[in-house]
C-alpha cells in the first residue's frame, strides 16, 4: 500500500520541479511525462489544497496503468465523469483585453468535465473552453494564480501564432520559470541553487 502524502505544490513548482501537478507517483520510465524520480518509491504526493479529491485523483492515477489506457483524454472522460447536469462552476470571469479569463471550480470540472484538467486551460488545447476564454482552476493558492494565468496567455498567443501544443508549452515552461525566478523561485541547476531536503515540501498532517 502506497503512503499518501501531502505536499506543498506550489512551493515544488518553484523550487523543483515546475511540471508538478496534483498528484504524482515516483517513477523513472523515459515514457512518462516529467518523471518523479525525486518521490520516493511507495509514496503517493498530492497537492494539499486538493486533499479533498484524493480518492478521485488516485483513481485517474491509476488508469494510467490501464493495459486499455490511452493519450486521448476522452478515454478518460468517458470512464471517469459523472453524468448529467452539470453544477454551476464558473467562480467568476475577467474581462483581459481580447479574452475572457474565467476563475472555476476545478472540482467539478474534473468530476464533470474532464479529469485531467490541471491548473488551467484555453480553447486551443480543449475543445469544451469556449474560444476566447482562459480557465484558471480557483483552488490554486491566489499568489500562484498570476504565474498560471500568465502561462495560459502566453500559450494561448503562440498557438495563435501557429506554434504547435508541444513546442508553445516548451517554450512557455521557460517564460514561466524566469518569472517564478524573479519571485524568488530557484531550480536545481540555477546559480546559488540551494537544494532543499524533500521534508521542506511535505505538510504535517
Amino acid at each position: 500500500m502506497n503512503k499518501v502524502i501531502y505536499v506543498d505544490a506550489f512551493k515544488i513548482r518553484s523550487n523543483l520541479d515546475i511540471e508538478f501537478t496534483l498528484l504524482h507517483v515516483h517513477n523513472v520510465e523515459a515514457h512518462r511525462y516529467a518523471p518523479k524520480f525525486y518521490i520516493p518509491e511507495g509514496e503517493i504526493w498530492i497537492d494539499k489544497r486538493f486533499e479533498d479529491e484524493t480518492d478521485f485523483l488516485m483513481k485517474i492515477e491509476a488508469a494510467y496503468d490501464d493495459p486499455e489506457s490511452t493519450y486521448d483524454p476522452r478515454w478518460y472522460i468517458e470512464r471517469f465523469c459523472t453524468p448529467g447536469p452539470i453544477p454551476e462552476y464558473v467562480v467568476r470571469k475577467e474581462i483581459l483585453g481580447e479574452l475572457t479569463v474565467v476563475s472555476v471550480d476545478g472540482a467539478i470540472v474534473r468530476k464533470y468535465i474532464d479529469p485531467q484538467f490541471v491548473e488551467g486551460g484555453h480553447h486551443r488545447v480543449y475543445d469544451y473552453i469556449p474560444e476566447g476564454h482562459i480557465w484558471l482552476d480557483n483552488k490554486h493558492d491566489p499568489v500562484e494564480l498570476p504565474f498560471i494565468l500568465n502561462h495560459e496567455i502566453n500559450e494561448h498567443e503562440l498557438m495563435q501564432k501557429g506554434y504547435s501544443y508541444d513546442d508553445a508549452h516548451d517554450h512557455v515552461i521557460a517564460i514561466e520559470k524566469k518569472e517564478r525566478r524573479a519571485a524568488g523561485g530557484r531550480y536545481p541547476r540555477d546559480t546559488g541553487y540551494i537544494p532543499h531536503p524533500l521534508s521542506d515540501f511535505v505538510i504535517a498532517p
